[in-house]
């Protein structure tokens, strides 16, 4: 179940960055 977790966390992280990445690209874009 931690070791899970840990991984699901781990997801949300990349998925915000990957996200915050694509708002960049879009305001430059822009």
């Amino acid at each position: 179940m931690q070791l899970l977790y840990k991984v699901r966390v781990n997801n949300m992280v990349s998925n915000e960055k990957s996200n915050i990445n694509n708002d960049v690209r879009t305001i430059t874009l822009v």
